[in-house]
């Protein structure tokens, strides 16, 4: 029976220190042709693999606590046999308190994504050291869904995690890489962390933890309550949004939530509507046509 006992305490101690997400990958080639599928299953397997069992934190997580989340990535163009042109989707998400709904934390498309890879390579990577793109762009993410996830159950909890991803950014500025630069454009790595840690985008952090631990976690329980707290965020986005217009992160974090806002709002009394509607029309104008369906 000592075998028995002993793998009960290893299953024991896997449920209290598991790794930190549980994330689902594809991988897709559609503009590329070939005859060898092999390098795209490898590929998709090696992702997997460093994502889910990679220790990135020095917390403990047990099973059910892991974080969901998914990277979808879709290669455009093989230059050579192992080189590749691609975008790369990630989502994340997290569960309502003692529900099974979950909340959409994460939703970008990443197109600034070229990397090298060879069938069955290893991933390795070392805070502030260069390794190759494939792996600093999937530790960065993999510190962004950590600092949006913490930052959802405490205010400003995911600091340490975004000021990781700061850190791989600032190591990939000496690689001719794409996305990690401010001159890359102004929806990508390096903006999407620098907003993060933007003092004069603070209330933006604010929001996110009152919308999700005093909106999204009180709704199971107390609709009106959960409801309440979720248009008082929402609100304080106003006068982020005069200070610094057009802010990337304030567009990423609200282009998760469209579909999730509507619904809270559909069977909410008519000022509520009026007042999220408003704001949201002007801080989130490119989704003014979804807002609207509030009131249908």
């Amino acid at each position: 029976m000592k075998w028995l006992t002993l793998l009960l305490l290893l299953f024991s101690f896997i449920s209290v220190f598991s790794q930190e997400l549980n994330c689902n990958v594809e991988v897709v080639h559609p503009g590329v042709s070939t005859n060898d599928e092999r390098v795209f299953e490898s590929l998709k397997q090696t992702i997997f693999e460093f994502m889910n069992n990679t220790k990135w934190t020095s917390d403990n997580y047990k099973v059910e606590e892991r974080i969901g989340c998914s990277i979808f990535i879709s290669v455009s163009e093989m230059p050579s046999s192992d080189r590749f042109v691609a975008s790369i989707q990630v989502q994340s998400w997290r569960p309502g308190y003692k529900t099974n709904y979950n909340s959409t934390l994460l939703n970008f498309n990443d197109d600034d994504f070229t990397f090298q890879y060879v069938e069955f390579q290893q991933l390795q990577f070392a805070l502030n050291q260069t390794t190759n793109n494939l792996s600093s762009v999937l530790a960065y993410y993999a510190y962004v869904i950590l600092g949006l996830d913490y930052d959802s159950f405490s205010l400003n909890g995911g600091q340490k995690h975004f000021e990781t991803a700061q850190t791989i950014v600032n190591t990939m500025q000496s690689t001719g890489d794409k996305g990690w630069k401010a001159f890359d454009g102004t929806r990508n790595r390096y903006w999407l962390v620098e907003n993060a840690l933007n003092p004069a985008l603070a209330n933006l952090r604010s929001f996110w933890y009152d919308y999700h631990l005093k909106g999204i976690d009180v709704l199971e329980s107390d609709l009106a309550k959960g409801r309440t707290a979720i248009t008082s965020a929402i609100l304080t986005l106003q006068s982020l949004h005069e200070n610094r217009p057009n802010a990337f992160l304030t567009q990423l974090l609200l282009n998760g939530k469209t579909g999730e806002i509507v619904n809270i709002y559909k069977e909410a009394f008519p000022n509520e509507k009026t007042q999220v509607i408003t704001t949201l029309s002007l801080v989130d104008a490119p989704n003014i046509q979804t807002y609207s369906e509030i009131n249908k």
